[in-house]
This record gives structure tokens, C-alpha cells and sequence, in this order.
């Protein structure tokens, strides 16, 4: 009585299915007659209060007998908490289901990368080469395989960004400063009669996170903005911001489009990996996943703000840092001459191909194919080494591990290490320790020679010096 809200001067029901539809004479002999023997019928439903609330029951048939005449007893009972639990049970599942293919498809995007990336540094490196035998013709159609192959990179910085396993280098920086930077690529973004108009404050704006990372989330926020305005003389904005509202100041950016806007469905997906609203072969559906996978890693925020019909826009902020952006480093341009590089490359034409950069140069480069030919070579003549080159995916020893024993047997020899795709050896990478610096595929070869003169002044200059 109590379970469908009957107080004790009320009337019972006159019939089951008042209470339970499904429970009428027909319903109970339905059910019975389903039932293979001994075997307890079991049906789910609802029980209607009086005040016409509904609430979910499990109920048991049972047969039996009343003064000499088979009967149907039913035992139902409220399973509100049952089905709650099912339902967390459930979505639990999918989160699990979910995270598993987002690991296997970040899985499948490092591998992808690594492969793409060593592909990518030899495409650049033959075309660099190529520069120097042919005539102006010829250097026009290099520039454009060049300017294909660094497209090539971004988007590989987009996959591993997505799987995060890109290498990120947090420093201190100004957030103004970055977007005036990053101001006349964003242009080239939004060509006209499109433009792309920025609203930046006076006053710098410190943050900590990695450069390259946050430039990658302004152009991908400025080009989505771009596709979403179906009119050819769309204006995208970016706005620089302070908010002091909270309990601790932010800073960020605004990236605001007077578009098509998104509708409710499109909003909750937005962030999906490869989920696109754009037409085949004009979006890959990784942008937004990317976005939101570094401003995640970074400490920060998003907020979207859009009705369909009104644009979008996307507001990003992080916290304030309360130091100053510390300075870039500029490239040593010293000279310190020729050195004896040993390089380690699994792959047969990326290694070929830097040791030949490296020669080029007037370096002595000795080639080895693994990690553990490396250390062996190394073992037969530790100080005969200016410089130690070394991939750091490689089967057997890493690259690495290779660094850590030679830095055990040469304390002070400086190590190059090179990747595209870092996998289980992100963390150590992110940590590399006094002498040792990383160098992300793919790279052009003045930016490879660049690296190494620098690391070789560095050492020349040190206390071994003379």
C-alpha cells in the first residue's frame, strides 16, 4: 500500500493491472504459460502510484494453490537503486571502451608519425641538396616540395599532439607577444576578401606553456573559424584577454567567427577525434581533438559559446604566471670547426642521408645502425668523439639508454637526440639532463647543422676546453 501511496482508509486496487498493466489475468497467464517447468517467471515493468507516478519493479511469478485452486502470487520488487547502478555499471563500460580505442588509435597515430616523420626529413633533406644543382626553375619547384613537407610535419604534430605524445617544453611567455608573432601567419590563414582582424591589450600577458603548442591552438581555432563563415568576406577575430573574476587571474584568447554556428549534437562532439562537420576531403577531424588535448595538458580552459545561426566563439585561458617570459636563447653562430660525430639510425636511408648533412658540413661522421653497435664502437675509442647523434626509437638499446652509458663512460660529451615519435620514452625525453638536447623530426638540415655547431661551441667552451 505504502509503495503505490495508499494510506490505510484507502481501498486496495480492484484489479492488478490498475497497478501493474502488465499484470492482468491474460498478462499473468501469459506469463505462466512461457515458463518451461519449475522456472520463475521474471518480468520488468512499472508500478503506477495513485498520484500517477511511475517507478520500476522486477516481478516474480510463482505458482500456487488457494483453497483448492491454482493460483498466481506476484513478489514484486522496486529496483530504482538496481537500475542506477546498472546504468553507472554501463556507463563505466563505455568509458572503458572508449579510452581503449582512444589508446589504440594513439597507438596507431605515434607509429604513423614516427614512420611519416623520418619519411618527411628525408624528403627535406634530398630537396635541400637538390637546391644547390639545379637552376632557378628548378629551385622554385624545391621550395614548393619543401613547403609540402613542412605541411607534412604539421600534421604530423597533430597526431601526436592528439595521442599526446608530442615532447612539450613549458617555459614562461608572454601571451601577447605569441599572438603578435603569430599575427601575419594567421593572415595568410584568412585570405582575402576574408580577413582576420586581432584586438590585443597593451600589457604582457604571462603564461606557462610550450610556444609551438600554443601557436598550434591559435591556428587551428583561426582556420576552423575560417571554414565556419559560408561567406567569402568573413571576419574572423582573435582578442587577447585578463579575466580577474575568479580567485585567481587568467589570461587567454578569443577566437570569434560570424558563422553558421553549431547545434546541440555538433557542440557535445565537437571535441571528438576525427569527428568533422566539413566535407570529405576538407578536414581530417583531428583540429578541435588537438586543441583540446594541449590546453589540457597545458592547465588550461575552454569555452564555447554558439547558437546556430550566430557564430562561435572559442575562449582559451590559463592561468597567470607570476614571473616574467624568459628570454629565447639565440643560436650560437660560433664556429668550433670540424668534429667526430658518432650517429645512431636504425633507418637505413634517414641515416645515410643525416650523415651526409653532417659531412657536407666538414664533420667525420661515423654511422652505426643500432644502439648496441654504437656503444661498441664507442668502447673502442671513448675520446675519440666530439659528439654523439642518436635516434632515439631504435630497437635493442635506445637512444636513450645509449646517452646514459655513454654519459657514464664520458661524463660532459654532449648527445643530440632525435625523434619524431617518443612513446614509452616521452618522460625521460622531457628530462634530458646537463649536455643533452632533442631534435624533433622532421627538421631541415640547416636546422640539424644549427643544433650541432651550437652544442659543439658549448663543449669547446667548456670546462675541457683547450
Amino acid at each position: 500500500r505504502i509503495a503505490i501511496g495508499l494510506s490505510p482508509d484507502d481501498p486496495p486496487p480492484a484489479r492488478m493491472e490498475q497497478v501493474n498493466p502488465a499484470l492482468s489475468p491474460e498478462g499473468f497467464r501469459a506469463l505462466l504459460t512461457e515458463a518451461d517447468g519449475d522456472e520463475v517467471p521474471i518480468v520488468r515493468g512499472v508500478h503506477r502510484r495513485v498520484d500517477g507516478a511511475v517507478y520500476p519493479v522486477e516481478v516474480r511469478l510463482q505458482r500456487s494453490e488457494l483453497g483448492g485452486e491454482a493460483v498466481a502470487v506476484a513478489f514484486a520488487t522496486d529496483i530504482r537503486r538496481q537500475l542506477e547502478a546498472e546504468e553507472a555499471q554501463e556507463q563505466l563500460r563505455a568509458q572503458l571502451e572508449h579510452a581503449q580505442r582512444m589508446e589504440a588509435i594513439g597507438q596507431l597515430a605515434g607509429g604513423v608519425a614516427h614512420d611519416f616523420n623520418n619519411l618527411l626529413t628525408v624528403m627535406a633533406g634530398y630537396a635541400d641538396a637538390l637546391r644547390e644543382e639545379v637552376g632557378p626553375a628548378g629551385v622554385e619547384m624545391i621550395d614548393g616540395l619543401l613547403e609540402a613537407q613542412e605541411r607534412g610535419g604539421q600534421l604530423t604534430q597533430r597526431l601526436l599532439a592528439f595521442a599526446r605524445k608530442e615532447v612539450a617544453r613549458p617555459t614562461t611567455l608572454d601571451l601577447r607577444a605569441l599572438l603578435e608573432a603569430v599575427r601575419p601567419l594567421a593572415a595568410h590563414l584568412v585570405r582575402a576578401p576574408a580577413r582576420v582582424e586581432f584586438e590585443l591589450g597593451a600589457e604582457a600577458l604571462p603564461m606557462t606553456g610550450d610556444r609551438g603548442q600554443i601557436e598550434q591552438v591559435l591556428l587551428n581555432l583561426v582556420t576552423n573559424a575560417r571554414d565556419a563563415n559560408p561567406r567569402p568576406d568573413g571576419v574572423v577575430r582573435v582578442r587577447s584577454f585578463v579575466d580577474e573574476a575568479g580567485a585567481a587571474s587568467r589570461v587567454g584568447f578569443e577566437v570569434m567567427d560570424d558563422g553558421r554556428g553549431m547545434e546541440p549534437d555538433v557542440v557535445e562532439r565537437m571535441f571528438d577525434p576525427f569527428f568533422t562537420t566539413k566535407p570529405k576531403g576538407k578536414g581530417t577531424g583531428l583540429g578541435l581533438s588537438t586543441v583540446r588535448a594541449i590546453v589540457d595538458e597545458s592547465g588550461g580552459a575552454i569555452e564555447v559559446d554558439t547558437d546556430p545561426g550566430q557564430g562561435t566563439r572559442m575562449r582559451i585561458s590559463w592561468p597567470r604566471a607570476t614571473s616574467g617570459p624568459v628570454p629565447e636563447l639565440a643560436e650560437d653562430a660560433t664556429d668550433s670547426g670540424p668534429a667526430r660525430i658518432l650517429f645512431a639510425e636504425d633507418d637505413d636511408q634517414g641515416r645515410e642521408l643525416v650523415a651526409r648533412m653532417l659531412e657536407r658540413a666538414g664533420h667525420s661522421v661515423v654511422r652505426c645502425r643500432d644502439g648496441e653497435s654504437a656503444l661498441a664502437r664507442f668502447d673502442a675509442d671513448p675520446a675519440g668523439f666530439d659528439l654523439v647523434v642518436t635516434d632515439v626509437v631504435m630497437p635493442g638499446i635506445s637512444g636513450i639508454e645509449l646517452a646514459d652509458r655513454v654519459g657514464e663512460r664520458a661524463p660532459g660529451l654532449p648527445v643530440l637526440l632525435v625523434s619524431g615519435y617518443l612513446d614509452d620514452h616521452l618522460t625521460r625525453a622531457q628530462t634530458l639532463g646537463d649536455r643533452r638536447e632533442l631534435l624533433l623530426k622532421p627538421f631541415r638540415p640547416d636546422e640539424l647543422l644549427a643544433r650541432v655547431r651550437r652544442m659543439l661551441a658549448h663543449e669547446s667552451a667548456g670546462p675541457n676546453a683547450g
